[in-house]
């Protein structure tokens, strides 16, 4: 039920949040795309459109608030391949043969690019991108504490199902990587909280 509550009350206030500040509702997409509530939690949050929610909120914040600040510097040859290879897609979706196939593979490769356009545009300072760095890793450690748990209580949820689309290998990268990032985040911490 705890569950149920918090993904209500992170999607509809991030959603909301997102139209007044749109930094905060891309921080709650991140979130939402590393823990993925209903994976996470099948037991009590049915599916939905968690994500979607608070994404469809942080575009029009970010297009509120003067579509954010286009200056990516040394970003830019990055940026402009990831919008390229959208762009690449969905020409060759209109051409492909299986069209189902290939509408599902641009609206997945889209919930990538998208968002990273937006994020790239709203990280315009250090402390942001160090807001963004501490949002992924205690996503990360929270999706590895409730599989963890899991383990613990005689189920290895990981080996048995994976998780967010991932077989057992994809989430042991997952969590290997956010072990560099939990070193440089906590090496340039103020505090020991």
């Amino acid at each position: 039920m705890k569950s149920l509550l918090l993904t209500y009350l992170t999607t509809y206030g991030g959603a909301a949040a997102a139209l007044v500040h749109p930094f905060t509702g891309f921080l709650i997409y991140v979130a939402f795309a590393i823990i993925k509530p209903d994976e996470l939690w099948p037991y009590s949050v049915p599916k939905g459109n968690y994500s979607r929610t608070v994404a469809l909120a942080l575009f029009a914040g970010w297009a509120l608030h003067g579509f954010g600040d286009w200056r990516f510097g040394r970003a830019r040859g990055v940026i402009g391949s990831l919008v390229g290879f959208l762009a690449w897609a969905v020409i060759g979706a209109l051409r492909a043969d299986d069209q189902a196939l290939a509408t599902l593979y641009v609206e997945e490769l889209s919930k990538i690019v998208l968002p990273t356009l937006v994020g790239a545009t709203l990280l315009t300072s250090a402390d942001r991108l160090r807001q963004l760095a501490w949002v992924i890793l205690v996503s990360v450690g929270y999706v590895a504490f409730e599989c963890n748990l899991s383990y613990l209580g005689g189920y290895n949820r990981i080996r048995e199902e994976g998780f967010g689309g991932l077989d057992n290998n994809g989430v042991a990268i997952l969590f290997n990587s956010c072990v560099g990032l939990s070193i440089f985040l906590g090496l340039g911490a103020r505090a020991w909280w």
